[in-house]
């Protein structure tokens, strides 16, 4: 659902080798604002964020991804 120019940037930012080496940086979360464009040809501004957890039991890594939709009006967040 992403618009085509942000495509490429999505899918390298959120592939699984980009998010491990990532996490090896030290970064605590990937985050990337893009548009989208829903089922109803709607354009979204939307956040991805996936944040790394580190699992106690194991070398394990987990990661919990949120989608945020943030159609505001610009000047909204300064």
């Amino acid at each position: 659902m992403t618009v085509p120019e942000s495509r490429e940037e999505v899918q390298n930012a959120f592939n699984r080798k980009s998010l491990l080496e990532a996490y090896n940086r030290g970064e605590r979360k990937v985050m990337r604002i893009v548009n989208q464009i829903d089922d109803d040809g709607q354009l979204h501004k939307v956040a991805i964020e996936d944040f790394f957890i580190d699992n106690r039991g194991s070398d394990d890594i987990f990661i919990v991804s949120f989608f945020q939709t943030l159609d505001f009006p610009e000047g909204t967040y300064v």
